[in-house]
């Protein structure tokens, strides 16, 4: 009826409303009709501070279309509008707006500062609700450089102002946050009781687009515990979310995860592909933390497959992009991709210093698996430096930080790293029980590509005990499984190990031709003295 009656304000007014429905529940194509004719209606009318807000609901439309440059146009327009019209409601809208974009390029402190001059204003006009978004957002962009007790006092203080005036959208969005708080600094329990909660509050009030952000993160946690059935089934709800509501970089971000899964389960073409098209949106979005993030998971997957040159140029590049974007949790992960590449290249002195500073890091912004794996890491560094002092101090720092842990990949790794202490110290029956507790938990947890190294190091152990037998049948075992899953600089290793300790002496010919073909392979590109590095790591020099 208004539609016939021509371009009324109700009829504009009708609009913003449908509008302001579909946004809500993602449906954007409609949503962006809707406000465009609105804005169209608003500019012949002359109403300056209604065009502005229909130019807002279009910029956002536009940023989440990953047309960030487009957006700021409107904004930028929609803020001289309501300059000129003294609306500072309006202003602070768009202030926030403004810093939401710079908070998706990964340009953190521009991004802080649009949000402080949006609180600012919302205060001075007691706009509560407008308050408690501004508080939000300047604690998501606090949460990007991970420092978390700060942001974790800006999501309390906009929660408190959403649950007095029953703000049922600002709740779960501050629940949701809370929540990825305290996953990050390793606290999962509690993680996921604000999830659900977020999540409860999410479906009932139809928002679909926080929903699969949550359902997301909830799955990380599912996949970091290596409950990979939960993962699955809850990364699989948040992406069919995703795509119904045609949300690219949601759907990418899943994806990785559903990398992280495949790759979990030793399916490492399915990984890589589920990656690489994620990069591509990712890029395409100029969301620089997931590139970074995207680029890291690569490197170490492409350590695994042999790529040497490869591995080194992708996390190269995440490293510096991180640190040009200060990304501090993402920083971290990255230094220890960097320390294990270095490691198999023999550069034990560099990668400790990498190992060195990820502590550091992760114990200033409270990251506690990460802190823990950090101890890890520094503890295997000076074994190979053979500082066995050291490294044991380490390795009772992370004993007891780990007591409460419930991620089993670092519980494996600390008893792998356990067994490689006792195997330096020559005490290899207290070795082989830690390696047999790795393998125990890696088969419990379904971890597919940790089985191969464990049965190596298992091998190494039984043949530096004596027990030949044993160590060929492991040895062999480990070597069927990487060509299985396509590990080629494991089973490069595993092959030279067979060769030196001619543990397969009727495959000696077919051994020494695949290690020659292999080292040709895997280190192409590579300089001289970085070959004759990494070729001197191949078999340990206890072996």
């Amino acid at each position: 009826l208004e539609k016939r009656a021509g371009k009324s304000p109700q009829y504009a007014e009708t609009l913003m409303l449908l509008g302001k429905i579909h946004y809500l529940q993602a449906y954007y194509d409609t949503a962006l009709e809707a406000f465009e004719e609105a804005a169209g209606i608003w500019e012949e009318l002359g109403d300056n501070s209604s065009y502005a807000k229909a130019l807002t609901q279009i910029a956002r439309i536009l940023n989440k279309r990953g047309q960030s440059r487009k957006s700021t146009e409107y904004l930028s327009r929609a803020f001289e509008v309501l300059k000129k019209a003294g609306d500072r409601r309006g202003m602070a809208e768009i202030y926030c707006e403004q810093g939401i974009i710079h908070l998706e390029l990964s340009e953190f402190e521009k991004s802080r500062e649009f949000f402080e001059k949006a609180h600012k204003l919302y205060t001075e006009i007691g706009d509560k609700e407008g308050e408690a978004r501004a508080l939000h957002l300047e604690g998501n962009s606090i949460l990007s450089i991970s420092e978390y007790e700060k942001a974790l006092s800006k999501f309390e203080k906009a929660l408190e102002i959403r649950k007095a005036i029953d703000d049922k959208r600002g709740m779960a969005a501050s629940l949701a946050n809370m929540g990825l708080i305290y996953q990050s600094t390793g606290n999962a329990e509690k993680a996921i009781e604000y999830y659900r909660s977020a999540a409860a509050i999410a479906e009932e009030i139809g928002d679909r687009d926080s929903l699969q952000v949550i359902l997301n993160n909830m799955g990380t946690i599912y996949l970091n515990e290596s409950n990979l059935k939960e993962a699955r089934r809850t990364l699989n709800k948040a992406l069919k979310i995703a795509r119904e509501i045609k949300d690219k970089s949601m759907e990418s971000t899943v994806l990785i995860n559903l990398g992280n899964i495949a790759w979990q389960k030793g399916k490492l073409d399915e990984a890589e592909r589920a990656f690489l098209d994620a990069l591509k949106v990712k890029s395409s979005l100029h969301d620089r933390e997931s590139v970074g993030l995207v680029n890291t998971n690569l490197s170490i997957l492409y350590l695994e497959r042999g790529k040497f040159k490869e591995s080194l140029s992708r996390i190269k590049r995440s490293i510096k992009m991180q640190r040009e974007i200060g990304c501090k949790n993402s920083y971290v992960t990255s230094l220890y991709t960097y320390y294990q590449i270095l490691k198999e290249m023999g550069k034990y002195r560099l990668a400790a210093s990498k190992v060195t500073e990820a502590l550091r890091i992760s114990k200033e912004i409270g990251a506690l698996d990460e802190e823990i794996l950090g101890y890890i890491f520094a503890a295997e560094a000076n074994l190979f430096l053979g500082n066995t002092e050291v490294a044991r101090e380490y390795l009772q720092e992370a004993e007891k930080q780990a007591e409460a842990l419930k991620n089993p990949v670092i519980l494996v790794s600390l008893c792998e790293t356990k067994s490689h202490f006792y195997r330096e110290l020559k005490r290899t029956e207290r070795a082989l029980n830690e390696i047999k507790k790795a393998l125990k938990l890696a088969k419990k947890y379904e971890l597919a590509t940790d089985i191969p190294y464990i049965l190596k190091s298992m091998a190494e152990i039984e043949y530096l005990a004596g027990d030949r037998e044993k160590a060929s049948v492991h040895l062999k075992k480990c070597m069927d499984l990487c060509e299985k899953y396509g590990m080629y600089f494991l089973l490069l290793k595993g092959l030279a190990f067979a060769q030196e300790a001619e543990l397969v002496p009727e495959k000696a010919e077919e051994i020494r031709e695949r290690v020659e073909a292999l080292s040709e392979s895997i280190l192409k590109g590579l300089s001289e003295k970085d070959r004759e590095s990494i070729l001197r790591t191949m078999v340990p020099a206890t072996l």
